[in-house]
């Protein structure tokens, strides 16, 4: 039987591969830091390593390194999950010696299976980076049964974005975790409690605890105890020797009988049928989708309970103290979104899971660069958070949104400042049009819709209000959102912006990810259309 060993930090996610790939026929461990998972490699060579790149104690490039550098396991296959915003993570990864980099954002589990199987299937088998020539690194990811939007991975030059070792939520104001009833259970070896990673500086580090019984389901750090559903319970062989899926109804698969005496081979084993297969399959899936639509709700709430203990004294930042909690709130938010992204990959949820892992991004580049932070930066943060408010209640009618259409148009004679907007568009995988001259910009708008505009203030020939106003003038773009990008942050500025138009304003200089973050958000916006409410 072929061994897998996931390496991920998540347990809930974990266990749901997990689940997954055991239904598949592999036999299953788990890691959940990189020092564990070297020395289980050292103990028990697995066929096949599944390895999450943001890993407490060692991350998944020491683990790359330490997999490569010995005789044993230097041929070992190896595939990892990353972020696709966060691009020189993934070509540290490929140079590394990773088979193959998953979009962790867009796979199923399902889909995560297939790439397993396909790679001892002997492709890439024997790893390391791709040839120099290969052009822009791309995540793959199988064909899915339903059609998901794969991004594909931003090129060399993306932003400053980098990664850092994982440390640990602080300890204050932390609550039990209720158990539910239909929970996961834990059937690989249970994981050692081991030192937390380093935390914030003169904030406490929580002491983790090995899992018993149940494992709690949360979609959160671990100073928000919010539970979430995740998958349903393991499988329960019937009286009549099939296994049931749970929610399943009369869905039953099939488990080898014990030969009877006598009776011919045909008889002994009667396989499952296609269909059945099948539908298992999709109960799988469906009870993923419904949990975590069910809890996903609770999770943003969170982050914007954090979001305003953020906001509330933002402007005590030359408190030492608060500069502190300022950097453990942003680790709990990020924390959050992280396993946010990972449930509504699982879950098959591509829209959302494409949203939070940029907001993800965004999030790790301010936690890691807080001079980064300022009032711009903040209100993506609240904007965002808002929006995913709206999505978590309407989760059906945000994958009906379908940005492969969209165009964006970028107005601004610095070529410099154009080229990076034109940077962030392209790490959030949007079409964009880019143009110098605020009239030929104008002269573009009446000839094609455009769904986004950035827009500068101060150009030569017409200010970017004069523009704006006259973009407005326009039938086809009387509602088309308008964002200013400009040095420009004062308030007569932002009054400005908004009287002749405008939808919001970003302060130069700007981070890439947050543009990438403030377009998803507008993009996704105009195309959402929550059901009707009944009466």
């Amino acid at each position: 039987m072929k061994k897998v060993l996931i390496v991920e930090d998540d347990v809930i996610i974990a266990n749901i591969y997990q689940r997954k790939l055991q239904m598949d026929g592999f036999q299953v461990q788990h890691a959940a830091d990189g020092e564990l998972a070297m020395e289980m490699i050292k103990c028990n060579l697995p066929t096949i390593v599944l390895l999450d790149l943001q890993l407490p104690k060692a991350n998944g490039i020491e683990v790359l390194k330490f997999i490569r550098s010995r005789e044993e396991s230097k041929t070992l296959p190896v595939v990892v999950f990353t972020n696709s915003y966060l691009g020189t993570l993934v070509q540290s990864a490929w140079k590394a010696g990773a088979n193959k980099c998953l979009t962790k954002a867009i796979c199923t589990p399902k889909q995560v299976s297939d790439v397993l199987k396909a790679t001892l299937a002997g492709e890439d088998s024997a790893g390391g980076p791709p040839p120099e020539n290969a052009g822009p690194i791309k995540i793959s990811v199988p064909t899915p049964a339903a059609p998901i939007p794969a991004p594909a991975l931003p090129g060399p030059a993306d932003g400053p974005i980098k990664m850092a070792p994982l440390p640990a939520p602080p300890a204050a104001k932390t609550e039990e975790t209720p158990l539910l009833s239909g929970l996961l259970k834990m059937t690989s070896q249970p994981k050692p409690a081991g030192r937390a990673p380093q935390a914030p500086r003169s904030l406490p580090a929580l002491t983790p605890k090995a899992p018993t019984g149940d494992i709690p389901l949360k979609l959160t750090g671990d100073n928000a105890p919010i539970a979430m559903n995740l998958a349903p319970a393991a499988p329960q062989p019937s009286a009549s020797g099939a296994i049931a899926m749970p929610g399943s109804g009369a869905i039953s698969l099939p488990l080898p009988a014990a030969p009877a005496k006598g009776g011919s081979a045909a008889e002994e084993y009667v396989a499952p049928s296609e269909s059945n297969l099948l539908e298992v399959e999709q109960n799988f899936q469906h009870e993923l989708r419904r949990g975590f639509a069910e809890n996903l709700p609770q999770a943003i709430a969170y982050l914007r309970q954090r979001l305003q203990a953020f906001v509330k004294n933002e402007s005590d930042t030359a408190n030492l103290r608060w500069m502190e909690e300022r950097s453990a709130i942003l680790f709990d938010m990020f924390r959050k979104t992280h396993s946010l992204t990972s449930g509504a990959g699982v879950a098959g949820c591509s829209v959302i899971a494409r949203l939070s892992s940029a907001f993800e991004a965004l999030l790790t580049e301010l936690y890691e660069n807080p001079k980064s932070i300022n009032p711009s930066t903040v209100r993506t943060l609240a904007h965002t958070v808002d929006f995913l408010a709206q999505l978590a209640n309407e989760v059906d009618a945000a994958e009906a949104i379908g940005l492969a259409n969209t165009s964006v148009l970028v107005v601004d004679d610095e070529a410099l400042s154009r080229k990076a907007v034109m940077r962030g568009l392209e790490k959030a995988e949007l079409k964009a049009m880019d143009v110098a001259d605020p009239a030929a910009a104008f002269e573009q708008c009446k000839k094609q819709n455009f769904d986004l505009i950035f827009l500068d203030i101060d150009m030569p020939g017409m200010t970017g209000y004069d523009l704006c106003k006259q973009i407005r003038a326009q039938p086809q773009h009387a509602k088309t959102p308008v964002v200013f990008v400009t040095g420009l942050t004062d308030f007569a500025s932002r009054a400005k912006s908004t009287i002749s138009g405008g939808n919001d304003l970003i302060g130069k200089p700007f981070l890439i990810i947050e543009l990438a973050v403030k377009a998803l958000t507008f993009l996704m916006k105009a195309q959402f259309k929550p059901a009707p409410k009944a009466a």
